[in-house]
């Protein structure tokens, strides 16, 4: 079985010039990209990143527009049509984008300048003064964010892919081609991919992503496609890979300023589409297009102590209440 994770933090730095007034936004993302191009390109979709990507496209109103369109285009079996990742990001520093990867944001502090307030941050690489802040890290939420890190319940989603199946054996599998998934707490989801393997991935457990976690869900998630599946009791798992997803304890998503910093969080695994809208929200909001959003009043309740991100002692409680719910609903 292959393992595909690699952990890839950004410090992504906009500068656009809007109305006439050049503008410098820090956009504070980190996500996990698997390590091989196909998947990486499959794993842009509903990342930190895709505010960053999006807020960039929107602002300048230039050809990135076009291209985001193109990225967000569905094909029938309900999978994101993406350009390259390279794409994205030339299109992104074509539209006045200056973007610094592998710099980790370790402070942000706030800060003033001839009297108009400011915030500094202290990355891996240095420091850098910016006008307004936009927190996307989502579930990667750590301690140069304290007040949004204890508002996100981090919860690993993972998946599994099979070897390539015959044909007649994937068209027993699914004769319509469908994306399918089930309503349980730990719910499965699952489908076919182009060249025939199952891709079957699901809540393995209530634990945040990590090499160990990734590697014991993999036999949990085969389990469960065989109870699904028991025809593949005897297929090879090729690779299998997980991430983080940024949970609240409303499940709901929240936008909004939070100590004068922009943020949009609480996808829940939604983020294909939520984070492109709220994307555009922010890009809004900070261009003074717009006010806020509808989810800027919705209180945004902190997470229990034990099952917030940084601390969560307490996740695997969680999983057995959901998981005894699943037993008796």
């Amino acid at each position: 079985v292959r393992l595909v994770h690699e952990q890839h933090r950004a410090e992504t730095i906009l500068q656009c010039d809007d109305l006439g007034e050049r503008r410098t936004v820090a956009i504070h993302a980190e996500h996990r990209f698997r390590d091989d191009d196909h998947a990486r390109r499959r794993m842009i979709r509903g990342s930190p990143f895709e505010m960053a990507f999006e807020f960039a496209e929107v602002v300048v109103r230039k050809d990135a527009h076009r291209r985001a369109a193109e990225a967000r285009a569905v094909n029938q079996r309900g999978v994101a049509e993406l350009v390259e990742n390279d794409d994205i990001l030339l299109a992104a520093q074509r539209a006045g984008a200056c973007l610094h990867d592998h710099t980790r944001v370790e402070k942000i502090e706030a800060d003033s300048q001839n009297g108009a307030r400011k915030f500094r941050l202290r990355t891996a690489r240095g420091a850098i003064t910016a006008g307004e802040v936009i927190l996307a890290s989502g579930a990667y939420a750590t301690e140069a964010t304290p007040a949004l890190r204890k508002k996100i319940i981090p919860i690993g989603s993972y998946i599994i892919a099979t070897e390539v199946l015959p044909p007649d054996l994937a068209c027993e599998l699914s004769p319509r081609n469908r994306m399918i998934y089930d309503s349980k707490h730990f719910l499965y989801y699952y489908r076919l991919t182009p060249d025939h393997r199952m891709l079957f991935g699901g809540r393995a457990a209530f634990f945040p992503e990590n090499e160990n976690t990734v590697r014991q869900s993999a036999e949990i998630l085969r389990r469960g496609m065989i109870t699904v599946y028991p025809q593949l009791r005897d297929t090879k798992v090729e690779y299998l890979w997980g991430g983080t997803l940024d949970f609240t304890l409303d499940l709901m998503p929240h936008a909004g300023k939070i100590n004068d910093m922009y943020f949009a969080a609480g996808f829940a695994g939604h983020g294909v589409a939520a984070a492109t809208w709220f994307g555009t929200k922010l890009a809004d909001m900070v261009c003074g297009r717009a006010d806020g959003t509808p989810f800027a009043k919705i209180p945004f309740p902190p997470a229990p102590f034990g099952l917030r991100s940084g601390n969560t002692w307490a996740l695997p409680l969680a999983g057995l209440w959901y998981r005894m719910l699943d037993v008796l609903t």
